[in-house]
């Protein structure tokens, strides 16, 4: 190692007295430098960035997936409520509301109907929400308003309702797709 060593020496002093002869090399360093230390600083807050922003969308991502496993039990829940219209079952049909009032499903969707707008991934989805809840309370809504007994096409009418709900339904998950 010492032989190494003692070869690399005189080229190592050779630069040093190269250095000392050069006006202005220091100068030039010190800008080469400055120049990297503002790249590097960059780079770290880039990295930062980027990582605050795929936090953010995992985050919102998330959300979104969490509000679209909801809608899609409350739209099931609908969906028991039209097929015991559809089997003729009038007494279960209309007792439902009063059933279901502490189901996860409906408190969780009752929740959502007054939440912030704030809270929404997009303006979009807040107003396809909106829309789908009136909707989806309207078509609830029937059997307290004719009632089963009373009307006897009460099941052909629950039915357009429960397709326009379906098609809002649609419409909000498109729209949180499409938010993602």
């Amino acid at each position: 190692m010492p032989e190494a060593a003692a070869a690399i020496w005189p080229w190592f002093q050779s630069l040093v007295n190269w250095t000392k002869e050069q006006e202005g090399l220091g100068i030039w360093l010190g800008a080469f430098g400055t120049i990297l230390a503002i790249f590097a600083a960059w780079l770290l807050a880039r990295a930062e960035y980027q990582r605050t922003r795929r936090n953010e969308k995992a985050r919102r991502a998330e959300t979104i997936d969490a509000l679209k496993d909801l809608i899609a039990r409350f739209q099931a829940s609908l969906r028991q409520y039209v097929d015991l219209i559809r089997r003729g079952d009038v007494a279960e049909a209309s007792r439902y509301e009063a059933t279901h009032e502490n189901d996860p499903a409906h408190l969780a969707a009752a929740d959502l109907a007054s939440a912030a707008i704030t809270f929404w991934p997009s303006l979009g989805t807040y107003m396809r929400f909106k829309e789908y809840w009136a909707c989806s309370r309207e078509l609830l809504s029937l059997a307290t308003v004719t009632g089963p007994e009373a009307d006897p096409q009460y099941a052909e009418r629950v039915h357009p309702k429960l397709t326009e709900c379906v098609q809002k339904c649609n419409e909000l998950i498109k729209s949180l797709d499409a938010a993602k």
